[in-house]
């Protein structure tokens, strides 16, 4: 299972800085956010917290929901979260440190750490093109068996660093761009052999301690750490712990927690001139030769998401997997930063941010509607359930699973269906209504589907 979430904008986005310089704009916002941040829990089951910062500064910060279901342990300023992939960006900071320190240089090709792999491939690979996932190496679910076994197997540290280095390369390195956790878990044992110190003592020494980060660290599926937050996983309307997942081939990838307010505090160290050079330099510019998904480039560490169509330029990062949604996005010329930590997945973040954002920069929004939905009998579900297709060839596939309804639109994850009313469905998780229009017989032909300021005309095949 890989939990990816679609960034799908809805609205043109322009920015004004000078609209944050009011008590009485801040106080609006304010008011607007937390009635959105009330709307989507309820709407969503949203569980943690948001911050906006501006110029170093807290305009907002709201939590909502759980820590743990189980105590009744509500968020809370001090909560903390595993934030999954956000990660990367932190090896990656520590990865420019050690170039800066001149441990290593970009150019460094594996067989300089690691002269006993013997496949070529793996050989040629450098560090540049695993921070910038061009190295070929394939994510998770090139690891065999990964999501049915291996990713709950806890492996010590050797075990762990073969299994990686067994993975087939998927393309020559530097050809392509591929998204890979599996190469930031080597990134992050380049750096464990160079300063002989594990991965978790480098993120405290090199980045927690200059930055005063007082409750981020690793996580390693034994160690206690206070104030973190538990993980669960919303199926429709029903809550459930989120299934185990080990750290042991997450290193450097995903197995970092962190607060809401150490984050802001690592997000605006990037203005306050407290990085090398070499880091200033190199992190916050396009590596990737093409888009790495949704249309963005990858620097190292951080997607990028250029000024166009009035939207300000952003630098951010996504984080989910087993109980975890989680985002924060950097706004450089704005000094404007955005923190979206969550305990439930799969939550569409990306949608939040964008949001957000909206409300943030003041610009027209229409807050989410909570809607109510019946309950799907088996008639209704055999009458629609099938192939469609659109005038532009996009596929619409849907099917049942134990009494529930799930759409899948083209390439993208299917998402269940709620029925609203007889011949009108919605999803939550993915802002799309279906309309059906139905034969004489009472079987649907044709669907029409709107969202995201689209709609679409699909036929039955």
């Amino acid at each position: 299972m890989q939990i990816r979430i679609k960034n799908i904008p809805l609205f043109i986005l322009l920015f004004s800085i000078a609209g944050l310089n009011t008590n009485a704009q801040q106080q609006l916002d304010q008011k607007k956010l937390q009635q959105y941040l009330d709307i989507q829990k309820e709407r969503l089951g949203f569980s943690g917290t948001i911050i906006v910062s501006s110029s170093g500064k807290s305009i907002f910060s709201a939590s909502t929901g759980k820590s743990s279901v189980e105590l009744n342990v509500p968020v809370s300023a001090n909560t903390v979260f595993s934030v999954a992939s956000i990660t990367k960006s932190f090896t990656a900071t520590l990865t420019l440190i050690a170039a800066a320190e001149g441990k290593l240089a970009l150019t460094d090709s594996l067989f300089k750490f690691f002269p006993q792999l013997s496949d070529s491939g793996w050989r040629s690979i450098t560090v540049d093109q695993l921070l910038s996932h061009r190295s070929g190496i394939p994510h998770n679910e090139g690891i065999p068996g990964y999501w049915t076994e291996r990713s709950s197997i806890n492996y010590a540290r050797v075990p762990a660093m073969k299994e990686i280095f067994s993975l087939q390369l998927e393309a020559r390195p530097g050809s392509q761009v591929k998204y890979s956790s599996p190469g930031y878990f080597v990134l992050a044992s380049i750096l464990e052999n160079l300063y002989g110190k594990s991965y978790g003592a480098l993120i405290k020494e090199k980045i927690c301690i200059p930055l005063n980060l007082t409750h981020t660290g690793q996580l390693d599926n034994k160690t206690i750490v206070p104030d973190l937050a538990s993980g669960y996983l919303q199926t429709a309307d029903r809550l459930t712990t989120a299934p185990y997942r080990s750290y042991s081939l997450m290193k450097g990838s995903g197995d970092l927690y962190t607060s809401g307010t150490d984050l802001i505090k690592f997000l605006h160290s990037f203005e306050n001139q407290k990085w090398p050079e070499i880091l200033k330099k190199e992190m916050f510019i396009a590596h990737s030769i093409n888009a790495v998904e949704r249309g963005d480039l990858y620097s190292y560490g951080w997607f990028i998401r250029e000024k166009q169509s009035g939207r300000p330029k952003a630098y951010y990062h996504g984080g989910g997997s087993f109980g975890v949604s989680a985002l924060m996005a950097r706004y450089p010329e704005e000094k404007l930063c955005i923190i979206i930590l969550s305990n439930i997945s799969v939550l569409p973040v990306n949608q939040i941010w964008s949001d957000i954002e909206s409300i943030v920069l003041g610009k027209p929004f229409e807050m989410p509607a909570v809607r109510t939905s019946l309950s799907i009998v088996s008639k209704t579900i055999q009458s629609i359930a099938g192939t469609y297709a659109a005038t532009n060839g996009m596929q619409l596939t849907l099917t049942a699973n134990n009494g529930k309804l799930f759409a899948k639109m083209g390439n993208n994850p299917p998402f269940e269906l709620f029925q609203e009313s007889s011949l009108k469905f919605y999803g939550k998780k993915v802002p799309v209504d279906f309309i059906f229009e139905l034969d004489n017989s009472g079987r649907a032909t044709e669907i029409t589907a709107k969202g995201m300021g689209q709609q679409f005309n699909f036929i039955r095949k």
